[in-house]
């Protein structure tokens, strides 16, 4: 079953509604009754954790350059410990030319002067440690910059010591190609790079093609060279030893592709399947695993947490998590949208949860820095609510991207010649449909010209409402999504929801709704997914799954009706268009 972004299933085959069961634990809905031995089975520090990203040019700026820094992040921490939050992702801050926004790195051991010193971010990881935040940062093993010292010695020539550090070949020497006028080998396959155009990239001063998966500025590095495993390995050990409790692995299916030949035919090698997830691949990831287990039992430290990001099937993952990820990112989620149906949520809820199994950990993902936000790709703020307790109450760790929590809108980019993404840049006529730029814009944190988040002009413009929809406001207003969004980090906590069964309740076209238990605590989870309907308000029936007649509502959406407190039968819950609500069933006197 393809449950990636671009699934063309046909809708009906989602309507087959079945009641389904899902257990993080053997024990499952009987958890309630185990030992405390038996309760803390296999539980580690990020399996009921929300893992918070932060994009560092986004978040806060300390320095007053309008481009956020490690500074700016220690200076919110006591906001995201009063949120809840228990771990951050920190998206790339290494030195880099910045053609890729950080993921084009030029040293992986340095901090970029635009985000701080190494001092700063010993401070952060001291600061976050103090307050109980774990610290995840990224680490970007496929490919480096073109300005890496690395590839610098290794475009020189083929007998220096970095010759090898890059996949490197002479082209398909039985066809030529000219290139400003000059005849060249033409490129060893037809493989193509994730951005457009011809993976290869010739380099006339090695009078060779090198592989980049990614922009021509990103060469990928050849990991069938014992040294560049060695280097890489001396990265994760340089940030381990540094504080951190663990990585987010970028673009882990790219490292190694299969091996071309030295006199290839390049159309013997014009699949994708021959680019992604190899074998050697998996063993690499053991290996990462292994070498972290290692270091956290030398140091008597934390278990040091290994996601990995597999863009593409949702099948694609599950092979990682066998050979050591403790999660693959579950991008299923991001597919959803303003034609959104309860049948929709509940495909992909499910079909992620079957294909898991006993034994795998869950993840959720509603938005990061390469899609839309979540107002914006549904076209309307009342369903924020909804996806952001659908994200933190299913079972499993929840991925939030900042600012979701308040229900950001990304910022408008009018003209093309603002664009600041590089891969926007390279396509002058579908560059509103590529750009990430909206997604990346900076924190509202309060209603001032620069929303609380420089001094100065920010790098990418706030969005619209940020006047209105800002920390400072929300904090203050009962209903917003800041408040229900903390009511709802607050809740997870409960046994139902961080240990508890999973199982389906009412589908529909119009709503989602789902079971948590634990012993004999239930609670019902019901998201209303209408956008655009004629008709208001509808009622549905709980009671036929005779889990009981009565509830008391514990979280609800901003708009909705209902109020905490409320007790309300189940057989008649009415809901009006993107409502949400939490329900707690009362146990029979």
């Amino acid at each position: 079953m393809d449950l990636s972004a671009a699934d063309q299933t046909d809708k009906s085959r989602r309507r087959q509604h079945k009641k389904f069961c899902f257990d993080l634990y053997p024990l499952g809905k009987n958890l309630s009754a185990a030992s405390d031995e038996q309760r803390t089975f296999d539980r580690e520090w990020w399996h009921n954790t929300i893992v918070y990203q932060i994009y560092p040019r986004s978040f806060q700026d300390a320095s007053g350059d309008g481009i956020g820094d490690l500074a700016g992040i220690t200076s919110r921490l006591p906001y995201l410990k009063e949120l809840g939050i228990e771990s951050i992702w920190i998206s790339p801050f290494y030195e880099s030319p910045m053609e890729d926004f950080g993921y084009d790195i030029s040293d992986f051991c340095q901090v970029d002067p635009i985000f701080g010193k190494l001092a700063d971010f010993d401070q952060l990881i001291s600061a976050a440690h103090s307050l109980g935040i774990y610290v995840i940062v990224d680490f970007v093993p496929n490919h480096t910059s073109d300005k890496h010292p690395w590839f610098e010695a290794s475009r020189d020539n083929r007998i220096n010591p970095y010759a090898d550090y890059y996949v490197w070949h002479s082209g398909d020497t039985s066809r030529s190609v000219n290139r400003r006028g000059i005849s060249i080998p033409a490129p060893p396959t037809l493989w193509n790079s994730v951005f457009g155009g011809s993976a290869w990239e010739w380099c006339d001063r090695r009078s060779q093609y090198y592989l980049h998966q990614f922009l021509p500025s990103q060469p990928d590095l050849n990991f069938r060279c014992p040294a560049v495993v060695q280097a890489m390995d001396d990265v994760l050990l340089f940030w381990l030893k540094r504080g951190v409790d663990g990585f987010r692995m970028d673009a882990v299916k790219h490292l190694y592709e299969v091996p071309v030949p030295e006199h290839p035919r390049s159309r013997n090698f014009d699949k994708e399947s021959q680019m992604h997830n190899q074998p050697e691949t998996l063993e690499m990831v053991s290996h990462w695993r292994s070498l972290l287990d290692e270091y956290a039992a030398s140091t008597c430290t934390c278990h040091k947490l290994l996601n990995t990001e597999v863009t593409g099937k949702i099948e694609e993952c599950i092979p990682y998590y066998r050979c050591g990820a403790d999660y693959s990112f579950n991008f299923g989620l991001l597919s959803l949208d303003r034609e959104v149906t309860g049948f929709d949520m509940e495909f992909y809820v499910c079909g992620f949860l079957k294909l898991c199994g006993q034994g795998v950990w869950p993840n959720w993902v509603v938005g990061n820095h390469d899609i839309h936000r979540v107002a914006d790709r549904f076209g309307s703020d009342k369903i924020v609510d909804g996806m952001n307790m659908l994200n933190l109450l299913l079972p499993g760790t929840a991925n939030v991207y900042y600012g979701e929590e308040l229900g950001m809108h990304g910022a408008r980019i009018e003209f093309f010649g603002d664009v600041k993404d590089t891969f926007a840049k390279r396509d002058s006529i579908f560059w509103k449909l590529k750009n990430r730029d909206p997604a990346r814009s900076p924190m509202q944190w309060t209603d001032e010209s620069t929303g609380g988040f420089s001094k100065m002009s920010p790098w990418l413009p706030l969005a619209d409402n940020y006047r209105v929809c800002n920390v400072e406001i929300q904090e203050t207003e009962l209903h917003s999504h800041l408040n229900t969004f903390k009511q709802l980090v607050a809740l997870r906590k409960h046994t139902a929801f961080a240990m508890g069964r999973f199982e389906t309740a009412v589908a529909s076209s119009s709503l989602f709704s789902f079971y948590r238990q634990c012993g004999a605590d239930i609670f019902i989870v019901i998201i209303d997914v209408r956008l655009s309907v004629a008709k208001q308000e509808e009622c549905y029936d709980f009671s036929s799954d005779k889990k009981g007649s009565m509830g008391e509502v514990v979280v609800c959406s901003g708009s909705c009706a209902y109020e905490i407190g409320d007790r309300i039968a189940l057989d008649t819950i009415c809901l009006n268009p993107c409502d949400a609500l939490v329900v707690k069933i009362l146990a029979v006197d």
